[in-house]
Order: C-alpha cells, then sequence, then structure tokens
C-alpha cells in the first residue's frame, strides 16, 4: 500500500507500508491459517507474545509477535533477520527459500532497491557500521490506512550494512 505523506515543509512524499510476509497478511488471522496452519505457537513468556520460524535451509528467523487482544492467529508485527547458529525453538517452514515480504523485500537486497521500492524514508540512522531506514504512518496523514487495519500507527525498520539488507521489522504499533 502506498501511502502519500508530507514533509515538515508540506512537500509531498511516499512512503509504502509492507502488510505482508509469505503468504501472509498482518492483522489477517485467514491468511495466517493458510500459511503456518491452525495454531501458531505464540510463547506468552515476554511482553508481547511471538512465534519464530527459520526458512528451509535454517539460514533466516522470522519473528511474529502478536499484541495482547489480538484475534487467534493474528500477528501484528513481523522480523526477519539471520540466524546464526540453530534455533531448536523455532519452527522450520519447509518450501521457504527466503522470507519475502508483500513488496518484494528480503535479506540481502541493495540498499537502493529497497528504498526504491519503499520510497524515501522519514529518517536514516548511522550507528555502528550499520544504515537504518525507519518508516512511520500516524493520524491525520495515514488515517484512511490505519483506519483500515483498525490501528493507531504503523512502523518499518530496515538495517544495512555495507549496503546490503541484513534485518528488517514491520508492524502495527502498540497504542
Amino acid at each position: 500500500m502506498v501511502v502519500g505523506l508530507a514533509d515538515a515543509r508540506g512537500a509531498r512524499r511516499t512512503a509504502c507500508a509492507d502488510v505482508e510476509i509469505g503468504e501472509m497478511e498482518l492483522s489477517d488471522p485467514e491468511s495466517t491459517v493458510v500459511w503456518l496452519g491452525r495454531d501458531v505457537p505464540f510463547a506468552y513468556q515476554s511482553a508481547r507474545p511471538t512465534a519464530r520460524y527459520t526458512n528451509a535451509d535454517g539460514t533466516q528467523l522470522l519473528t511474529l509477535a502478536a499484541h495482547h487482544g489480538d484475534v487467534r492467529n493474528s500477528v501484528s508485527e513481523v522480523e526477519v533477520q539471520p540466524l546464526e547458529k540453530p534455533c531448536a525453538a523455532c519452527k522450520p517452514l519447509p518450501g521457504v527459500e527466503a522470507f519475502v515480504s508483500g513488496r518484494g523485500v528480503q535479506l540481502g537486497m541493495a540498499q537502493d532497491r529497497v528504498l526504491e521500492i519503499l520510497g524515501e524514508p522519514q529518517r536514516l540512522v548511522e550507528a555502528d557500521g550499520t544504515v537504518r531506514a525507519e518508516y512511520t504512518l500516524r493520524k491525520p496523514v495515514a488515517a484512511a490506512f490505519l483506519e483500515e487495519y483498525n490501528v493507531h500507527g504503523y512502523y518499518g525498520t530496515y538495517t544495512f550494512r555495507d549496503g546490503v539488507l541484513v534485518q528488517f521489522a514491520f508492524g502495527f504499533e502498540i497504542p
């Protein structure tokens, strides 16, 4: 989904909200069940219930987060990162070579290509040899998008090292 945003000077710019990973859409329990099965194995030991999956060869980690009060099998946040060592608590997804967002973003992509897909971020933060592109959508500018999902805010973060995407996360903010 593309949402037009106005910057501080009032000029229009475009930010893209990515709301899909694999065959699943955020806040859509039906798509979650189709892709991952009827019962997502959320762990409730932390402030946010999370479920972790690996791609077929165990090189990528997908972390899904639900918000307290979400309906069963509803996912509100997604994070994808490299998996450095085996994860016994993670559920493998056979047939999934890589975790690809609905806009086509995946680990290993060039920074220029990701920014071309998503548009200009609200912030670029450089620290510790990485560059993080940050996107946020809030009312009133993105009211129609946020109302469609019945949420207060949206975020996306995309982290690059040496011009290559090494981690990304997106989802709905907890009010």
